[in-house]
């Protein structure tokens, strides 16, 4: 209560759903991220998948392991592509995963064994910060070359 005798109302906190077959993974992110974020969790690809249709206007973003049972995290992308507006962070410890993944629609990667807990936390800031951003196409022409045009894509916040 402030000294005119109003109580702020806090902020309600971005859900954040965590998806990964390992139990002491979602134990170590859900740990770091239920400071910040309240948090959902799946053990599979076909229980994030449901997740997702259940809490869709309610999901912030999705952490994605890669390897998963039932429907592994590129089967999860590759249905969700253009389906909902959720940003989705890859887990993987598979670097030639981490490219696919990014061009199936994935917004970043964490590597395992995961970073610093301020990295993960960043990252899924600036994963969420970039939802709603508006793409814009515009023609420029190529420099010197007069009579030929590029597409640009800018995104603009």
């Amino acid at each position: 209560m402030d000294k005119e005798g109003i109580i702020p109302i806090e902020k309600e906190k971005k859900t954040i759903l965590v998806a990964d077959d390992e139990a002491i993974n979602r134990a170590l992110l859900g740990n770091i991220l239920a400071s910040k974020y309240d948090v959902l969790y799946a053990v599979d690809g076909e229980e994030t998948l449901r997740m997702m249709e259940e809490h869709k206007d309610l999901l912030s973003l999705v952490l994605l392991d890669v390897l998963m049972p039932k429907k592994s995290g590129f089967e999860v992308l590759e249905e969700v592509k253009d389906k909902y507006d959720i940003p989705i962070i890859v887990l993987t410890s598979e670097a030639k995963s981490e490219v696919g993944c990014l061009e199936m629609g994935a917004v970043d990667f964490i590597p395992k064994p995961y970073p610093d807990p301020q990295v993960i936390l960043a990252r899924a800031e600036a994963a969420m910060s970039t939802t709603g951003t508006m793409a814009v196409k515009t023609e420029m022409p190529k420099p010197g070359i007069s009579s030929s045009a590029k597409t640009l894509l800018l995104c603009i916040p």
